[in-house]
């Protein structure tokens, strides 16, 4: 199916600006302060996100361990064809290696959306990712895993359980990550 650009900007800012705009309000305001109180009780048999990490196995494997004991995930959806993908991509290891690395309440995950398992690992070697990069077909065994948005790039931040706490895209989000997650008290 062949789609027109056209077309597609109005759909696309409609996603973005409800995006910024509220579409997630409501699940941050759900979650409130009991995110901060579950974080602090989190450990390994309660981390369903954690428990999952362990038995994947990543595109950059050998280089990369997940931190699997954290109350945060910022689930990064994202793909080496995708322009805008490609463009936000230094910034997002940038962030990652000077901040999200050394953060002990949140790991960030890249679930890659490219055909190939190859395609993925190639771009992970390329850009020097040091997050978790996780095929397609490997990301559904992960709980709250999926982009109901559709849009590439793409970024979740969800609890231990896979419960959503801000979405949007990732320059704004990994800007302010520290805001939805809270550190363990």
């Amino acid at each position: 199916m062949k789609y027109h650009a056209p077309l597609l900007r109005p759909v696309r800012l409609a996603c973005f600006a409800g995006c910024l705009f509220g579409a997630s309000l409501p699940a941050m305001a759900a979650n409130g302060n009991d995110s901060a109180s579950a974080a602090a009780e989190v450990s390994v048999s309660d981390n369903k996100i954690g428990n999952a990490l362990k038995d994947l196995t990543f595109q950059n494997a050998g280089k990369v361990t997940p931190k699997t004991e954290v109350p945060y995930y910022i689930c990064l959806y994202s793909a080496s064809w995708c322009s805008a993908c490609r463009a936000e991509m230094p910034s997002i290891v940038r962030t990652y290696n000077s901040k999200i690395a050394k953060d002990k309440n949140v790991e960030l995950i890249l679930f890659n959306r490219d055909k190939t398992a190859e395609a993925g690992a190639a771009w992970a070697k390329q850009m020097k990712m040091k997050f978790p990069v996780v095929s397609k077909d490997d990301g559904s065994k992960v709980p709250g895993y999926g982009n109901k948005k559709g849009v590439l790039p793409y970024v979740y931040i969800v609890d231990k359980d896979g419960n959503e706490v801000a979405s949007g895209s990732p320059g704004q989000i990994l800007k302010d990550y520290k805001k939805y997650c809270k550190p363990s008290q």
